[in-house]
């Protein structure tokens, strides 16, 4: 029983470091080119629109991230987890809208979908390796 509850725990652990060090510089570097992006974009007023969108979501990414650090369950981890994962995929969302609309050039938005697309995989990924914990 207690062999079986120390490898949860070290599944725990090794969930919240997927999270850890990688994931936070890269949510913080990506957030930051979305605001380089954002500050480019046009200042029509849908433009402005899907920017503050583009903007929040891409933010809360790396929010999440730091909170599910803190984080004092693996319940609450992965609550955490799903959150940023909802965040990464509405920031692909508005990427692909900014793009459809012909706002920017699919050639010059692809590095931020890309990333956006490894963050979310990283993300399905800690949360299954927190998934673990539990059984």
């Amino acid at each position: 029983m207690l062999e079986c509850w120390n490898a949860g725990i070290e599944r725990h652990d090794r969930a919240m470091r997927d999270c850890d060090v990688d994931i936070l510089r890269r949510t913080t570097a990506f957030a930051v080119r979305v605001i380089h992006l954002v500050d480019a974009l046009p200042r029509r007023t849908s433009c402005v629109e899907l920017g503050r969108q583009l903007m929040r979501s891409a933010a809360s990414i790396g929010a999440h991230c730091r909170e599910a650090r803190r984080a004092r369950s693996t319940a609450e981890f992965r609550s955490k987890i799903a959150v940023a994962q909802q965040e990464a995929e509405e920031t692909v969302y508005w990427l692909q809208l900014i793009v459809d609309a012909d706002i920017i050039t699919a050639p010059r938005i692809v590095g931020l979908q890309d990333e956006a697309a490894q963050l979310l995989a990283m993300l399905i990924a800690a949360e299954r390796t927190a998934s673990c914990a539990k059984r």
